[in-house]
């Protein structure tokens, strides 16, 4: 009888052990607030290497490469409405502060065309500061130990109506978690454009936000999820609403 008892108290504890190890990536994002649908593909090494954003108006596709020696993100090609306006950004490392981006364009509306841009970051390779064609800077960046952002600041180009923007977050594990090799500058790179991108820079959720632009004053959401049986979000909700709901595939 003691042996029954064991016997099932290690498979119930296996069991527990086996679904709490349950590792698993996004495939897809439906994203209702901004009216959009994200789709995300990855290779065999977990790196997230495609995904699209199909909205009622318009159509983007994203391709990305890795450097195979050291894994690190090397290119990303930005397919705007099926060839419309197509962006081809590699990545050279190395230098301090800075990621150096040669960005060609091309396309149906407009001519080719080369230009380099510099992507701010610190010491852990998080975005700090983006800024506009003329120098001025256009946003700020500041972050907690888990790479979340906790503050966001979007600066007006007459310096005049700056929107700031603060986070708090809970515990638990991002819709992000376990995509291999992105870079912790990636997303927040590009979540002015990619709405739906804004809220998952870092490695938690976001529990709250508070949003304050001058012209308008100040917007606080709460910020809710629902969860798998494996502690995913399925859903997201800002006062109540849903707003995103997520989808996974599991990995090993």
């Amino acid at each position: 009888m003691k042996r029954l008892l064991l016997f099932a108290l290690c498979s119930i504890f296996l069991t527990i052990s086996v679904d709490a190890q349950t590792k698993k990536l996004l495939t897809t994002i439906n994203s209702l607030k901004t009216k959009e649908v994200v789709e995300l593909k990855y290779n065999s090494q977990n790196q997230l290497i495609y995904f699209d954003e199909k909205g009622t108006v318009t159509y983007r596709e994203f391709s990305l490469k890795y450097n195979k020696s050291t894994n690190q993100l090397s290119e990303c090609t930005i397919n705007n409405d099926k060839g419309e306006l197509v962006l081809n950004s590699k990545y050279t490392y190395g230098t301090a502060g800075y990621i150096t981006e040669d960005v060609k364009s091309s396309g149906k509306l407009q001519g080719k065309n080369t230009e380099q841009n510099k992507i701010y970051i610190d010491s852990k390779e998080r975005l700090t500061k983006t800024a506009f064609d003329d120098g001025k800077l256009w946003e700020e960046f500041e972050y907690d130990e888990s790479n979340n952002i906790t503050k966001y600041t979007l600066h007006s180009a007459f310096g005049d109506s700056d929107i700031v923007t603060t986070h708090k977050y809970n515990k638990d594990k991002s819709v992000f978690a376990n995509i291999e090799n992105l870079p912790a500058w990636f997303w927040a790179l590009h979540m002015n454009n990619v709405k739906w991108c804004g809220d998952f820079v870092g490695k938690n959720n976001p529990n709250e936000s508070e949003s304050t632009d001058p012209r308008f004053g100040t917007d606080t959401v709460e910020i809710t999820y629902q969860y798998d049986a494996d502690g995913y979000p399925v859903k997201q909700l800002y006062n109540g609403k849903v707003v995103k709901e997520f989808t996974y595939k599991i990995i090993k």
